[in-house]
């Protein structure tokens, strides 16, 4: 008796699972439709509209794919021709469609221009159209219909004064966008019918972002919004909804009501809303009954779409004291607290529902067992498992087999690579999926290969970009890990992908915006020292013209300090160089330690600190820029100084050393002079140490916090090392490593002659009509004629003369050829004169290589008439060569 009854038990089950399979084959994808939106997946009403067409047909026998036009940002004919193209290649390989759903004007508008050739006898149900006349027109073709997007303007004006008794003004919020426009037109029309209230609009076309929540938060108590559309201000700067709507809801007092549901939970209070899911919903019905064969397309007019619902923000509505009992009947909120049952609701019946599945598993798979051991079936529906699991999965989810080769892909993998599961099942992994690592080298990498190769997983979190098959990067993250039976099989990987794009970008923009915010304090402390510098020249030259007739000694000590302003004015331009690209400090071969003892005798003058100076034995020569040293010296004495305000010993030993391969951060062992600059003030935090030569930090009260970041800067460029260690209460130490010449000192150059007199003449080129008349006189005070010219077009152009001595070409003229296109011109006419670049870019590789790039020798802007001299004399002198 036990035996029939188990008998009739398992023979009833397979019954019943036989009768669901044949259902699911016949359920199984027969039908396809094709949902074509106006906009882009970041438009707010997007992705409602399709999970209400998608849910509506999922599980009735029809696939939907979704192309969007993306005409909010782009709405050219251009862009509408380019859509239709790439459509054209991708219907012309995929199979056949049986409908066409269309979101908005735009979309409509693109099939209907392509019906003839794109869809030619396909029905076309569109939905959320604006234009009546436009969607009217449709009834006279027998394969469009669809509905008509309604607003409801006079309820949700009607609610606004119903739930506000206080309110005696409404104002709306519009752009200057067509469709904003026509929206507010319909705002007015309906004010007609509420005449105790006051109605006004604010256009954000009047203001700009900044301004729009002054003007919101000066609304009296008595107001109360609507929100119409707000996507652009007065310059023309455009915000995406999310973006506009943080800036309208940050400030006002007054309740923000809204016609469409998108935004409601994020700031706005709600109202009779237009909701994308319902009309992509009503679409997608209407679909189905066309495609099994109940309506035909020409016997349904083009209808208003009235599936409006009430939608409110509990949380406001809290805020604004209004009670849910005085809504209306059947509003939807959103944001409200909902009991742990409610809230779970879903997962307590989902888990039931699975325990329950799981135990009559469970029980047939015994039966099973008992009675004829069927364990394919058990795998199969194991497998069905795997794959509902995998399709849960938040991220990008991928399997392979043994061989590398696809086998399952959720949706989001789907959407990430902007290909279907079903046309990538069987291809390699590395044919499908780009993955290219940023740093430190750009390479493309093969991670399921790697895993399958080694067995052992790979992740991958940072510098990793995913390329898809239509050309969109993706900044991504990737975890790898094979798939094992028991201790040694592997039967395939496991891929995780995840998308940090969005992450990326938030990034960057907090990047630049700090690179800005370090842009303006450079700025004005380059302002700050400039207009001391200006002050001091501008002072002295005023009262030196005071006294040129009465008092020639006293004019004479006031040109001097402006000089020595315009020094410092030079010197401060130098140190900002030490940041450029591409300039490169200007190396002579010598003992840095005289530059060592000039910065020491110039910082300590007046000081109640003194130095104590150890110099090793047989020091080595360095390669070295001297002015650039100097200033490293004074910026790092200067900091030991101010750190024993009361005075002290200020120790500086400088020294030979070979290895270096456990000591501060440089790159390489060698031959290095070695200098450490050490004070016994306060020391220096630990946790200040590791950003101590960033740009802007500083342990002073009023420093800049760019003299050790100038520091690093130079001797970086030097090829040297910098580095500090500290303890607190017992002081800091700098050390600097620079390596090791190997040049022979240089025979000592000639200073130049006060006395200097030439003659012959010197082409001057230059764009200014100052610096060619500063030139003139400087060259006539020595005795040689000049020729000036404004640009390089003009020199060539010029006669040859026998007479020329030497050239002073300007680098670079804005409106004509400058000095570094025509040098090769010039030595041609000229080939035994000197060729002297100038310029004021003092970082340009020319001024610190002038041979390599057939230049003789360089002047930097601005110099003095001893620099001048100094060049002239020895290139000019009868015994020392031109070339």
């Amino acid at each position: 008796m036990l035996r029939r009854l188990r008998t009739a038990l398992v023979l009833r089950i397979t019954f019943m699972f036989l009768f669901l399979l044949c259902s699911l084959s016949a359920g199984a994808a027969s039908s396809r439709v094709l949902f074509i939106s106006s906009y882009h997946p970041a438009f707010p009403t997007f992705n409602a509209q399709v999970d209400g067409i998608t849910e509506t047909l999922q599980g009735q026998g029809v696939d939907c794919d979704t192309e969007y036009l993306d005409s909010k940002r782009f709405p050219g004919p251009d862009n509408a021709q380019l859509f239709l193209d790439y459509l054209s290649f991708k219907l012309h390989n995929l199979p056949p469609y049986d409908l066409i759903i269309t979101g908005d004007d735009n979309a409509l508008q693109v099939v209907l221009d392509a019906q003839d050739d794109l869809f030619a006898g396909l029905p076309v149900i569109f939905f959320g159209v604006n234009d009546v006349a436009f969607a009217r027109e449709q009834d006279n073709d027998p394969l469009v219909t669809g509905f008509i997007e309604s607003v409801s303007m006079d309820e949700t004006l009607q609610l606004m004064a119903r739930l506000h008794s206080g309110i005696t003004a409404i104002t709306a919020i519009v752009d200057e966008t067509s469709s904003g426009q026509g929206d507010l037109v319909t705002f007015y029309q309906a004010a007609e019918r509420f005449p105790s209230l006051g109605f006004s609009h604010i256009s954000t076309g009047d203001q700009t972002w900044d301004e729009l929540p002054g003007v919101l938060a000066a609304l009296g108590a008595d107001h109360a919004v609507l929100l119409l559309s707000a996507y652009g201000d007065r310059t023309g700067r455009t915000r995406s909804f999310e973006e506009s709507l943080e800036v309208i809801t940050r400030t006002p007092q007054v309740p923000i009501y809204h016609l469409w549901a998108h935004g409601i939970g994020q700031g706005l209070i709600g109202g009779d809303v237009v909701d994308p899911y319902r009309m992509g919903r009503q679409a997608a019905l209407l679909a189905l009954d066309v495609i099994e064969g109940n309506t035909a397309i020409a016997s349904v007019p083009v209808n208003i779409q009235h599936e409006n619902t009430y939608m409110f923000d509990y949380q406001q509505l809290k805020r604004h004291g209004i009670s849910i009992e005085r809504l209306p009947e059947g509003s939807e909120l959103v944001n409200r607290p909902r009991s742990f049952y409610k809230t779970y609701r879903t997962y307590i019946w989902l888990t039931l529902s699975i325990f329950a599945i799981l135990m009559i598993a469970l029980l047939l798979a015994v039966l099973n067992i008992l009675e004829r051991r069927k364990t394919e079936r058990a795998l199969h529906e194991h497998k069905d498992q795997l794959k509902a699991t995998i399709h849960a999965i938040s991220e990008a989810f991928i399997t392979t087999d043994s061989d590398g080769n696809v086998l399952l892909m959720n949706p989001v993998a789907e959407r990430l690579l902007g290909m279907r599961a079903e046309e990538v099942a069987g291809r390699p992994f590395e044919q499908v999926v780009q993955l290219v690592r940023t740093e430190p080298i750009s390479e493309i990498i093969h991670p399921v290969s790697d895993v399958l190769r080694d067995r052992n997983s790979v992740s991958v979190k940072t510098n990793l970009l995913l390329r898809n098959h239509l050309g969109r990067e993706y900044h991504t993250a990737l975890s790898c890990s094979p798939i094992t039976i028991g201790e040694h099989a592997v039967t395939g990987v496991a891929v995780v992908i995840m998308d940090l794009t969005e992450a990326s970008q938030m990034q960057e923009y907090m990047q630049r915006a700090a690179k800005l915010d370090s842009i303006g304090v450079l700025a004005g402390g380059i302002a700050h020292d400039f207009n001391n510098l200006l002050g001091g020249l501008f002072g002295c030259i005023e009262i030196a013209r005071l006294h040129l007739y009465d008092d020639v000694k006293t004019a004479e000590s006031y040109l001097d300090q402006t000089l020595s302003s315009y020094s410092r004015a030079r010197d401060l331009t130098r140190q900002l160089l030490t940041f450029s690209k591409g300039g490169e400090p200007v190396r002579k071969t010598g003992c840095l330690t005289d530059v060592l003892k000039n910065s020491i005798s110039m910082t300590m003058a007046g000081s109640n600190s003194t130095c104590v100076l150890s110099e090793g034995e047989s020091l080595w020569l360095c390669d070295f820029d001297e002015n650039q040293m100097g200033q490293v010296f004074d910026n790092l004495l200067i900091n030991a100084k101010q750190a024993m305000p009361e005075g002290g010993q200020i120790h500086i030993a400088i020294e030979n050393q070979r290895s270096v391969h456990s000591e501060l951060n440089h790159p390489s062992d060698g031959e290095f002079l070695r200098i450490c600059i050490t004070d016994f003030g306060p020391g220096i935090a630990p946790e200040r140490l590791a950003t101590i030569f960033d740009p802007f930090v500083t342990t002073k009260d009023g420093g800049t916090g760019l003299g050790l970041t100038v520091c690093h800067s130079i001797i970086t460029k030097h090829g040297g090392s910098i580095d500090v260690t500290s303890t607190v209460g017992s002081g800091s130490s700098f050390c600097i490593l620079l390596p090791r010449s190997v040049s022979e000192m240089p025979a000592a150059e000639e200073t130049a002659s006060q006395g200097h007199h030439g003659h012959g003449t010197v082409f001057i080129m230059d764009d200014k009509p100052i610096m060619r008349d500063v030139f003139r006189r400087m060259l006539n005070s020595l005795g040689y004629e000049t020729v000036a010219f404004a640009s390089g077009d003009q020199l060539l152009e010029y006669p040859q003369i026998p007479s020329v001595r030497a050239m002073v070409l300007d680098l670079t003229i804005p409106d004509g050829l400058g000095g570094k296109e025509i040098v090769h011109e010039c030595r041609a006419m000229y080939p035994e004169i000197p060729l002297f670049a100038v310029s004021g870019y003092c970082n340009d590789p020319i001024m610190a290589d002038p041979c390599s790039f057939g230049f003789t020798d360089s002047l930097s802007k601005p110099f003095k008439l001893d620099e001048l001299q100094l060049l002239l004399s020895h290139y000019l002198s009868d015994t020392v060569s031109c070339i």
